[in-house]
């Protein structure tokens, strides 16, 4: 079966950087958050569930990962958000999701300053239930694909190991903490059985 492998995975609660490409396994009721600048992919694997006192909380520590960053001074480019809208994931179904999306996302946006495109894709299409996903992001230009395949559970300690790369490019940072430090150990590998491309809208934040 085939593998990422060779790039930044961030697990929950994890918050990286990487030139051009990074990855998050197993999004369910989770987000893949990322934020592309001229500098950069930052991303934030956000696993608390959605709450109006949470995001502004959490919008405030990705905004402070991304501006401690060597790289943090480029100019943001897009935000993207991938994510299950019901079907298992944190934000309801419909229009009460999507409404949920931007608040949570425009929270990320004012801490950064970021007046630019943001894009949602819903990654409950087709992936019923507690089906979680792995989501890829792959600057372009001016943009990111993005791909998705279904997760496929490889939590064992041989698919996991100590983070590789610059320091600070891969840090953790638990719910209710605002301060960062370096996983013990994170995903090196993930599945990617079944990856397609995927399409993802644009969206107005509030």
């Amino acid at each position: 079966m085939p593998f990422a492998t060779g790039l930044i995975l961030l697990g929950e609660y994890e918050f990286g950087y990487a030139a051009d490409r990074i990855g998050f396994p197993s999004i369910s009721a989770c987000r893949a958050i990322v934020y592309q600048t001229t500098t950069g992919l930052f991303g934030f694997h956000q696993a608390t569930g959605y709450g109006p006192l949470k995001i502004d909380r959490d919008a405030r520590k990705f905004a402070a990962f991304v501006n401690g960053h060597a790289a943090g001074a480029g100019h943001g480019l897009n935000v993207y958000v991938g994510a299950k809208l019901g079907a298992g994931g944190t934000y309801s179904m419909g229009m009460p999701g999507a409404q949920e999306v931007a608040a949570e996302i425009g929270a990320i946006a004012r801490e950064l300053r970021f007046t630019g495109p943001v894009s949602c894709y819903d990654l409950s299409i087709g992936r019923p239930g507690a089906q979680g996903a792995y989501v890829e992001f792959v600057a372009n230009g001016g943009i990111c694909d993005i791909f998705a395949n279904d997760w496929v559970e490889h939590h064992a300690d041989g698919n996991k190991g100590a983070p590789t790369g610059n320091p600070g490019d891969h840090l953790i940072s638990h719910a209710g903490k605002t301060d960062f430090s370096a996983p013990a150990r994170v995903f090196l590998r993930a599945d990617t059985t079944g990856q397609k491309r995927v399409e993802p809208m644009q969206i107005v934040v509030s």
